[in-house]
């Protein structure tokens, strides 16, 4: 090889060398980290600047126009257009335009068989699809039923209360009007009521004197908690009292000193018209249940009038002694409070003042009923110094009475 052959080899192997590092550079840039905007589609990305990947706006669903790249490398189709309706591309709106139907067939839009077109107006015509299955009473894919053939479906798998399941025009779906359930406010099948509505039915069409019915829950029967019967003696629904039963209210209670509570002839309200509250003042609260009063008396101080002062302000006349002391008779009322017979408000003054009734300040003044068995007739009085002092000797004293404590 002469020198100039020599020369020859050397520049075509730098030319190759050159060529190969070239390639060598452009390889390790397809193959490493994806760079947008360098004009090289990298894994990932859908275009890149001029690099479209060979995509057109008519590739991509439009009538035309130019599709680009945005700076994050996916395509840009705000210069596309949408075409119009006839123009052989769905586009807008449209479900179909010409031939281009978008993949639907007759099977896919719930039909068993034909040939879909596209209307003029770029919707689907189906006129061309038939159903002949649909309708020959037995379900054939695609359909969900077909006339009574339900495939063993009921309103009650389908999570309705009851009523009559059927099949859709189409075999493609379950008709469900026919079917309820409780809570929908309809009475339907064997509902008596549906929640607000009860059928017409009252309180009072039911038996009752007022109220407001209801529908229970299982909508099989009537819920008549809020109706009420006004005069059976038992508080019901919005009643405040019936008869006898005042819901433990009495006239202490509605602010009076005594009397007798009653209830209105509607159940609607409480009488007050046997209370009173009379001048008397307590002595003491709750002792082992029971309120002390101190109660004016008008007139001698006679076993009758302390009696009498003590109903004239809703409360009663303590028995002297405990159970079976001669001086208790059936008209005062037994508190086992007092323990002495023959001692009268002793135990009283012993709790009030630690002493007897003549030295104890409170009970100065205070007389007790003895059961028209003593003195003919007279209470037991507490004076200064003095006890039992004679009733029929003094007047306008007070009467020891008392009240069940609430």
């Amino acid at each position: 090889m002469n020198a100039k052959d020599t020369s020859l080899h050397l520049c075509s192997a730098m030319i190759v060398s050159l060529l190969l590092a070239v390639m060598t550079g452009c390889a390790g840039s397809k193959s490493g980290s994806p760079v947008c905007g360098n004009s090289w589609l990298d894994d990932g990305e859908e275009c890149d600047t001029v690099d479209l990947a060979g995509q057109t706006c008519a590739s991509r669903g439009f009538s035309g126009g130019t599709l680009a790249c945005t700076a994050d490398c996916t395509f840009d189709t705000t210069a596309c257009l949408q075409g119009s309706c006839g123009d052989g591309v769905i586009g807008g709106t449209e479900l179909c335009d010409g031939a281009a139907l978008g993949g639907q067939t007759c099977r896919l839009l719930g039909f068993s068989a034909g040939t879909l077109a596209c209307s003029a107006g770029c919707t689907y015509d189906t006129a061309g699809c038939s159903s002949s299955g649909c309708g020959n009473g037995i379900v054939e894919a695609p359909e969900v039923c077909d006339g009574s053939e339900l495939d063993g479906q009921t309103c009650a798998s389908q999570g309705f209360d009851g009523g009559t399941l059927a099949c859709a025009l189409a075999c493609d779906a379950f008709d469900t009007s026919g079917c309820h359930a409780c809570g929908d406010g309809a009475i339907n099948g064997t509902e008596l009521c549906d929640g607000a509505e009860v059928g017409g039915q009252t309180c009072t069409s039911l038996g009752f004197s007022g109220g407001t019915l209801a529908c229970a829950i299982s909508c099989g029967s009537y819920d008549t908690a809020g109706c009420t019967t006004c005069g059976n003696n038992a508080r019901e629904g919005s009643e405040i009292c019936d008869g006898a039963d005042l819901g433990g209210q009495t006239c202490t209670s509605q602010g009076f000193s005594g009397g007798t509570l009653a209830c209105a002839g509607n159940c609607g309200a409480l009488d007050t018209s046997g209370c009173s509250n009379c001048a008397g003042t307590i002595l003491r609260a709750n002792w082992n249940g029971y309120d002390y009063w101190k109660v004016p008396v008008a007139g001698a101080m006679s076993d009758a009038n302390v009696a009498a002062a003590c109903t004239g302000c809703g409360m009663s006349a303590p028995c002297s002694g405990p159970s079976g002391c001669q001086y208790n008779d059936g008209l005062c009322l037994q508190t086992q409070n007092e323990t002495s017979c023959g001692n009268p408000m002793l135990d009283l003054a012993g709790l009030l003042c630690g002493t007897n009734p003549s030295s104890c300040a409170p009970l100065n003044g205070i007389y007790q009923y003895m059961g028209y068995t003593w003195l003919s007739g007279s209470a037991c009085g507490a004076e200064s110094g003095e006890w039992c002092a004679d009733g029929n000797t003094y007047s306008g004293r007070f009467a020891l009475c008392v009240i069940a404590a609430l």
